[in-house]
């Protein structure tokens, strides 16, 4: 772990960066410097090329709809979108593709390929990292965009909750016929992922 250092403490701080930023266009550099130094903790290069590629994919998306947004909205300070989304709602459009650009750093079900193969292929502590770091950053990513403006769609929390049981029975259920004790952790994850989605796609549903 020692020849890691360097990557783990760059992960460590994107992710902070992440958190505490508060235009969504340095939440998705951070989100992605973050990615990038996960990627390279993973031992197996066939393994990292997949999350590699992947990662990437959802990088262009959240880039595409950053895009949009300054276009509509005219910023990206989340303060600003929040009061210009009250007047004007975040179009089911960029929605999609936050939810699809972010769901793949979170690995929520069907977009969670890269998720138990980048376990398996990394040490315990960087594995440890990526259920509690990494995928959490892209669950924040798609929390934040969902509440902005604070008027979403009925359609938004069921698909939310619809994918939040999915990703939380499929994670449960590979999980108990799993025996690499990575690839464990992963699917668990998988399952707590789909459990907070699932709260997340009932608060929408229900206005709170």
């Amino acid at each position: 772990m020692k020849c890691n250092g360097l990557q783990i403490n760059m992960l460590m701080a994107a992710a902070v960066c992440a958190v505490i930023a508060s235009n969504l266009g340095m939440f998705v550099v951070m989100a992605e410097v973050m990615a990038l130094c996960a990627v390279f903790l993973t031992s197996n290069s066939k393994e990292g090329k997949l999350w590699f590629a992947l990662g990437r994919l959802g990088t262009l998306l959240l880039v595409i709809a950053c895009w949009l947004l300054w276009q509509r909205y005219g910023t990206l300070d989340l303060r600003l979108l929040d009061m210009r989304m009250q007047q004007l709602p975040l179009g089911s459009d960029i929605w999609l593709l936050g939810v699809i650009g972010f769901g793949l750093l979170a690995g929520i079900i069907p977009l969670h390929g890269w998720v138990p193969q980048a376990h398996a292929n990394a040490s315990a502590p960087a594995a440890a990292l990526f259920s509690t770091v990494v995928m959490e950053i892209g669950l924040l990513g798609i929390l934040t965009l969902s509440l902005l403006g604070g008027n979403a769609p009925l359609w938004w929390g069921i698909a939310l909750l619809v994918l939040g049981m999915i990703t939380a029975f499929v994670g449960g259920l590979y999980a108990l016929m799993e025996h690499n004790i990575q690839r464990l952790l992963a699917y668990h994850t998988l399952e707590n992922i789909g459990i907070i989605l699932l709260g997340l796609g009932l608060g929408l549903g229900l206005g709170l």
